[in-house]
């Protein structure tokens, strides 16, 4: 590709607000490469900021008529784990909420969602608060299991605390 032809796709990219992340970000134990989180902002642009807005904080025009009010993304406070207290939830609870929605609320679920882009939203979802940094979910509630840990839905493999590395699929 040529050097106009690239400056051409950054300028493009630019005036529809597409984000690019300069490099990989850590949450808890995850490495998340750029290009997982670049993905994730297409994706969640497309199915999530209608009511949680490109911001992350749930205060668009939709959301103001949903009860109860979507999850603003930049408090990281969410009810839909196992962990007790605000202690931020697995990837696979995160999942579970994306994948089957909350019945009773405005919150779909995606069951159709490829399973790249679900992980990319997840990932792109903890962008949006600096706990997510800082902080790492249990890896036990204090009844001593997985949160999240369901016979359904088995911890992925991989998941005994060593650091994880995220990249987009080949």
């Amino acid at each position: 590709m040529t050097a106009r032809a690239l400056i051409a796709l950054a300028l493009g990219l630019a005036a529809c607000g597409g984000k690019s992340f300069e490099g990989p970000m850590r949450f808890g134990d995850k490495v998340v490469e750029a290009r997982v989180l670049d993905r994730g902002h297409d994706v969640f642009n497309r199915y999530c900021a209608t009511c949680h807005g490109t911001d992350g904080k749930a205060q668009t025009a939709q959301s103001q008529n949903l009860d109860p009010k979507p999850r603003d993304f930049t408090a990281a406070h969410f009810k839909h784990k196992l962990a007790e207290g605000d202690a931020l939830p697995t990837d696979l609870e995160l999942k579970k909420v994306v994948r089957h929605g909350v019945p009773g609320t405005g919150m779909p679920g995606w069951p159709n969602l490829d399973e790249d882009d679900l992980d990319a939203i997840i990932q792109y979802i903890k962008t949006f608060s600096p706990r997510w940094q800082s902080e790492a979910p249990p890896s036990k509630t204090s009844s001593g299991n997985a949160p999240g840990n369901a016979p359904e839905n088995q911890q992925p493999s991989g998941s005994d605390g060593d650091q994880k590395t995220v990249r987009p699929a080949p």
